[in-house]
């Protein structure tokens, strides 16, 4: 009965003042507190007082936990963020987690995205399982897959893989660097430009796999 209450009383409400469409609005306390079904798609404005669940959103999202089903597309602010597809836009939140390749900017203390990404990543930890194309700036940045073309901005930059680009930090990482990485320490197994920091260690140098302030190999 309490649940009829809530979505009879915020349908007419925005409906007196002309905001209701079907699934253009989407009103949530908690799901399944919530207009219309988690299975709906939202096409313009999607407003999670508690927690909404919804399949794709495309336009402005914004509340406590945001959860998409599918994909996002459009600009979303919350204190949790998680799209379980694509994510195409911003993010703006806590925390944002992102399942399928996404493309855009991720603004907050944690950001994942478990595809690859293209676009920019800033906060505290940022990690990309895919490939990145783009810029990670904070406190920590990872790389699992392929770096692709990029620069990390951190205090640790960390690339699982093959690097094109630039890491600047504390401590970089990279298995094979093909670019430049400034930092205290730098490391990779394979160099293919240069390195200038208080340790350098280059594993594709047999003589010399350790060199201080600067190491180089093309």
């Amino acid at each position: 009965m309490n649940k009829k209450i809530f979505g009879i009383t915020l349908v007419f409400l925005l409906s007196a003042v002309g905001l209701v469409r079907a699934e253009e609005v989407q009103v949530a306390l908690f799901n399944p507190v919530q207009l219309f079904h988690e299975d709906t798609d939202v096409r313009w404005l999607r407003l999670d007082l508690l927690l909404g669940v919804n399949n794709n959103v495309s336009g402005i999202d914004l509340g406590l936990l945001n959860v998409t089903k599918t994909d996002l597309t459009g600009i979303e602010f919350g204190l949790v963020n998680e799209v379980s597809g694509h994510m195409y836009g911003a993010q703006f939140g806590l925390a944002s987690i992102d399942s399928g390749d996404s493309a855009g900017l991720e603004v907050g203390t944690i950001n994942v995205n478990n595809g690859s990404f293209h676009g920019w990543q800033a906060g505290t930890y940022n990690s990309v399982n895919g490939q990145l194309l783009g810029l990670q700036t904070g406190l920590i940045n990872v790389v699992k897959g392929e770096g692709g073309n990029n620069i990390q901005l951190a205090v640790v930059n960390y690339v699982e893989g093959s690097d094109y680009g630039l890491q600047w930090g504390g401590v970089n990482y990279a298995q094979d660097m093909h670019g430049f990485q400034l930092g205290l320490v730098n490391v990779t197994k394979s160099l293919d430009g240069l390195q200038l920091g208080l340790i350098n260690y280059n594993g594709k140098n047999k003589e010399y796999k350790f060199l201080p302030i600067v190491s180089w190999s093309f």
